[in-house]
């Protein structure tokens, strides 16, 4: 972090110390900060039990590699504007 009561603190240590501080942040106006940014990347991929997710489930998807039919779990955070596709095998 390069400002605040955490200026020198790895974006992980913050968020171990104090989780609610990105919250703060986004409330007040800072989520356009590079720390804040790097929160929203880094973390919720770490941590995903932590977040609100977005799930969409497809079915009958077929597989490009092995060919399989599969279900495919769309899992998407609006904040981040990134999504994880998570695949199981029908």
């Amino acid at each position: 972090m390069t400002f605040g009561k955490y200026k020198g603190k790895t974006i992980k240590e913050v968020y171990r110390r104090n989780p609610s501080y990105f919250s703060w942040m986004k409330d007040n106006g800072m989520s356009n900060k590079p720390e804040y940014q790097e929160f929203i990347v880094t973390i919720p991929y770490e941590h995903p039990e932590r977040f609100e997710w977005e799930v969409d489930i497809r079915s009958e998807y077929q597989c490009w590699k092995c060919k399989n039919i599969m279900n495919i779990f769309l899992m998407f955070n609006p904040e981040m504007g990134l999504s994880s596709i998570l695949c199981k095998l029908i």
